[in-house]
């Protein structure tokens, strides 16, 4: 993914149509063919790291947590 997009300090978000959003908090990359299994991703402040661990964890932790 490129172009603008955002984060805040639960999530980072990318336009995907007109008031929709893809939310990290809400992605999982998976471990079967039917899942995400890359993300590659160059758009604004979604890769932020200047607001802290914290933040960066909750941001990425639910795309790369291990399913139950």
């Amino acid at each position: 993914m490129n172009g603008h997009a955002g984060s805040n300090a639960s999530t980072a978000f990318w336009p995907c149509g007109p008031e929709q959003f893809g939310l990290s908090s809400n992605m999982r990359l998976g471990d079967n063919s039917r899942e995400l299994m890359v993300l590659a991703t160059f758009a604004c402040t979604t890769l932020k790291l200047s607001d802290g661990n914290a933040n960066i964890l909750a941001r990425w932790q639910p795309p790369f947590q291990e399913a139950w």
